[in-house]
């Protein structure tokens, strides 16, 4: 048990020094605590940290936004939804008037997001 207490003694320090490396040294933490104790819970607790996160990866939509502003700004379009539409299309050349919609809304989800403005 002293090596436990001296493991989370050194992940404390870490975790006050700002260390980066301090998530992947409590989940080890939590593996070698499980292996010693034959806790279950900890088991499960490390291999969650190591997972991969659900669903899609987020996309960066930071350039189509500012396009979006910029033919909004120059009066290339006549509205904000109407430039978010625009660049939608020229994301996505291929698609049909769903896809395009449902990428012109998740920008205009983001950039609400940035400007706490309304999303419709």
């Amino acid at each position: 048990m002293r090596d436990t207490a001296t493991l989370f003694r050194n992940l404390a320090d870490a975790l006050e020094a700002g260390e980066r490396n301090f998530l992947h040294d409590l989940s080890e933490a939590l593996q070698t605590l499980a292996k010693k104790t034959g806790d279950a819970a900890c088991a499960r607790a490390a291999r969650a940290m190591n997972q991969q996160s659900p669903g899609r990866p987020a996309m960066n939509d930071t350039k189509a936004i500012e396009e979006a502003l910029d033919l909004f700004e120059q009066g290339e379009a006549r509205s904000l939804s109407q430039a978010l539409y625009r660049v939608a299309r020229r994301l996505n050349p291929y698609g049909d008037r769903k896809s395009w919609r449902s990428i012109a809304e998740r920008l205009r989800r983001k950039y609400a997001k940035t400007k706490k403005v309304s999303t419709k």
